[in-house]
């Protein structure tokens, strides 16, 4: 089974309503228009200027003050739209074991967790360190 979308979009659902944000182009939609036009009040915290994820993280190398998203949390977002993915493009469930950062049961899953890295992107010797470091052994 394949899943495919138009387009990226991520959708936020609440009691009452929802918000969906689409990328490329960016466009945002909500079931209420009221939610559209909400302006932060001045006690309201505003993201407004907020840099992207790419720009926060090297901000946060260069400067060594934390990055508005901690890394694990960044990691877990991650993770779980890999899950998805997998599970989607296996077209069953599957079941993620946190503590041993695997699929429980299941080798078809744990090989999709990784892929190896070509030199067209990366040095070889950066690519061979890099490969020999994601191996793992399908039980």
């Amino acid at each position: 089974m394949k899943y495919k979308i138009k387009k990226p979009f991520i959708k936020f659902i609440g009691e009452d309503s929802w918000i969906s944000i689409s990328f490329f182009p960016n466009t945002i939609n909500a079931s209420n228009d009221k939610i559209l036009k909400f302006e932060s009040g001045k006690n309201d915290v505003s993201y407004a200027d907020t840099l992207s994820d790419e720009a926060d993280f090297l901000r946060s190398i260069e400067t060594g003050k934390p990055s508005l998203e901690p890394l694990e949390v960044g990691n877990n977002v991650y993770m779980l739209t890999m899950m998805g993915l997998i599970a989607t493009e296996l077209g069953y469930e599957v079941t993620w074991d946190q503590k041993a950062g695997r699929f429980v049961n299941d080798n078809a899953a744990d090989a999709m967790l990784t892929r190896p890295f070509r030199e067209k992107w990366m040095d070889k010797n950066v690519v061979n360190l890099m490969n020999k470091f994601q191996q793992f052994d399908l039980e």
